[in-house]
C-alpha cells in the first residue's frame, strides 16, 4: 500500500537547498553535520541520498570527496606507495585521494567487497587510514541502499546488510524519506530541484545554523547532561528486551547524538531523545527487524524513568531487568499510578511467552491484583485466565499425518500423562485451549508451553526466592 499523501511541511533550512520533503530527517542531518558524527543515508536508487550531501558540503564551502564504494579500490582512497627518500614510503597523491579532504561521502558502501570494508573502517572510526591521522577529515558520510530479503525483486541485488561493527561506527542511521509520502507540490519542487541553483542566502542560513548548533553542541559535551545517560540506559535495557541489543558503544553514542539532536534547537527534549534514539539503531544497516512500535514504547519509558526522583517507585519498578519479574511486581503495587502499572503490565505481558502470561493471569486474579488495572488491560489478562480456567473443547476435522494433527496428537499424549488434580486441569485446558487458537503449530510446541507454565508458577509460588532486583530495590 502506498503512503498516504500529505501536507507540504513548511519549508526548512535544507529545503532552502533545493533539498525538498526532508523536514523530519533535517535536525539529525544538521545535527551530524554540526558535532561531525558519521553518518549513513539508507534508500533505493533516486531518493536524493547523493544530492543531500552534495548540497550540504557545497554550501559550507567543503572539499570533500565522492567515491562510489562499489568501484573503488585501495589506490583510488591513498594513492600509490613511492620511496620517501628517507628509507621510508609516502603516498603519490592526486587531487582524488582522501590525504586532503575535509568531508568523505563513501556511496554504496553495503556494495563494497568485505576487505576494503575492513580499510574503511578506521576513516569512518578513527579519521585515520593506514594509521595514519587524516588532520583535515572532519565528516564521514555514507550511503547505502536498502536491504530487504523478502523483496520479489532483484533491484537491489548485490546490496548485502553492512557489517555490524561497521553498521555500529555510525553515529546516525537514517532513513531516506519515500518520495510516495511527498505532498503534489513537494514532489515537483523535487523533480526540479537540479535545475536550480542554491540561493546564496539559504546558504549562509545554513552555515550559520550549523555553526550556532556546533557552538551549543560543544558546550553540551564539555558539561554532560546526567539525565542523558540514565536515559539511554534504560533505553538500551529496554531495546534489548525488545530484540535490538545495542552495545555500550552505541550508548555512549546515543548520549552524544542526544546532544547533537538537542544543540539544533529544531526540537524540544523529549522529542530530541526520539529521534536521536530511532536514527541511532545500527540494526536499520546491518540487516535487522525494527518494529518503530517498540522504539516508540523503549523511548516513552525511559525518558520516564529518566525524569523519576529518586525514590519514587515507578523507577524502581523500571529498573527491574527481567520482564517476567516486572511485570509480577508491576501487578503487585496496586498502589502505584494506574496509568503506570498498566503500561508495564501491558508491555511485559505481551512479551511473555505462551504459559508464562497465563500463569501469570492466574497469579493476578487468584490473589485480586487485576483490581485497579486499566480496562484494557485487565480484559488481556481476563482473557488468558479464561481459557485456563474453563474446560475446553474443539471440534475440527484434521487431514492424518498433517503437521496440525502431529500437534494434536502430541497435546493428547502431554495431557494423558497428567496426574490428576487441579493444576492438572488448568495445564489440559491451556494446551488444548492453545491447539484450538492455532497457537500451538508444531509437535515441540507443547513441551516448549508446558515448561513455561511449570517455570513461570513455580517462580510465583509461595515462598519462592523474591524477584530479580526487588531486595535491592526494597534497601534502596
Amino acid at each position: 500500500m502506498a503512503p498516504s499523501r500529505t501536507k507540504a511541511a513548511p519549508p526548512g533550512l535544507l529545503d532552502g537547498l533545493g533539498l525538498v520533503g526532508l523536514g523530519e530527517i533535517e535536525p539529525v542531518v544538521i545535527a551530524a553535520v554540526a558535532a561531525e558524527l558519521p553518518i549513513l543515508l539508507v534508500g533505493p536508487h533516486g531518493t536524493g541520498k547523493s544530492l543531500l550531501l552534495t548540497r550540504i558540503a557545497e554550501a559550507l564551502g567543503l572539499t570533500w570527496r565522492h567515491y562510489n564504494a562499489s568501484l573503488l579500490s585501495y589506490d583510488d582512497l591513498v594513492g600509490y606507495p613511492v620511496p620517501d627518500g628517507r628509507g621510508g614510503l609516502d603516498w603519490l597523491r592526486t587531487p582524488a585521494t582522501i590525504w586532503d579532504a575535509e568531508a568523505v561521502f563513501l556511496d554504496e558502501i553495503n556494495r563494497c567487497r568485505p576487505e576494503l570494508q575492513n580499510k574503511l573502517f578506521p576513516i569512518v572510526h578513527e579519521r585515520r587510514v593506514q594509521g595514519i591521522e587524516l588532520t583535515r577529515l572532519r565528516h564521514r558520510w555514507s550511503a547505502m541502499n536498502p536491504v530487504d530479503e523478502d523483496a520479489a525483486d532483484d533491484a537491489y541485488l548485490g546490496a548485502d546488510p553492512l557489517d555490524a561493527a561497521l553498521a555500529d561506527r555510525f553515529a546516525f542511521i537514517v532513513p531516506m524519506p519515500d518520495w510516495r509520502a511527498l505532498a503534489p507540490a513537494e514532489q515537483e519542487r523535487l523533480l526540479m530541484a537540479d535545475l536550480r541553483a542554491v540561493d546564496p542566502a539559504a546558504a549562509e542560513a545554513f552555515r550559520v545554523a550549523v555553526a550556532v548548533t556546533r557552538e551549543r553542541y560543544l558546550a553540551a559535551v564539555a558539561r554532560p547532561d546526567p539525565v542523558s545517560a540514565v536515559y539511554v540506559r534504560h533505553a538500551l535495557r529496554l531495546l534489548d528486551d525488545a530484540g535490538l541489543r545495542c552495545s555500550p558503544r552505541r550508548g555512549a553514542m546515543l548520549v552524544r547524538g542526544i546532544a547533537a539532536v538537542r544543540a539544533s534547537g529544531i526540537l524540544e527534549p523529549g522529542k530530541a531523545a526520539l529521534v536521536a534514539l530511532r536514527f541511532g539503531l545500527p540494526q536499520r544497516a546491518s540487516g535487522g527487524r525494527i518494529s518503530e512500535a517498540k522504539v516508540l514504547a523503549a523511548h516513552r519509558e525511559a525518558l520516564a524513568a529518566a525524569a523519576a526522583q529518586p525514590g519514587d517507585p515507578g523507577l524502581a519498578l523500571r529498573s527491574i531487568t527481567d520482564r517476567f519479574d516486572r511485570t509480577v511486581r508491576a501487578l503487585e503495587l496496586v498502589d502505584l499510578d494506574p496509568t503506570l502499572r498498566s503500561s508495564v503490565v501491558a508491555d511485559g505481558f505481551a512479551d511473555l511467552a505462551d504459559g508464562e502470561r497465563h500463569a501469570v493471569a492466574v497469579h493476578a486474579f487468584d490473589h485480586d491484583l487485576a483490581d485497579g488495572l486499566l480496562g484494557a488491560v485487565a480484559a488481556q489478562l481476563a482473557t488468558a485466565y479464561a481459557l485456563v480456567q474453563t474446560p475446553q473443547g474443539v471440534h475440527e476435522t484434521l487431514a492424518a499425518r498433517g503437521v496440525r494433527h502431529e500437534a494434536w496428537l502430541a497435546v493428547t499424549r502431554e495431557v494423558s500423562g497428567l496426574a490428576p488434580g487441579p493444576g492438572a486441569a488448568q495445564l489440559e485446558n491451556l494446551l488444548v485451549g492453545l491447539w484450538g487458537a492455532k497457537r500451538i503449530g508444531r509437535p515441540e510446541d507443547v513441551g516448549r508451553i508446558r515448561a513455561a507454565w511449570e517455570r513461570a508458577r513455580a517462580r510465583l509460588a509461595p515462598g519462592a526466592a523474591r524477584r530479580d532486583g526487588d531486595a535491592r530495590e526494597a534497601a534502596a
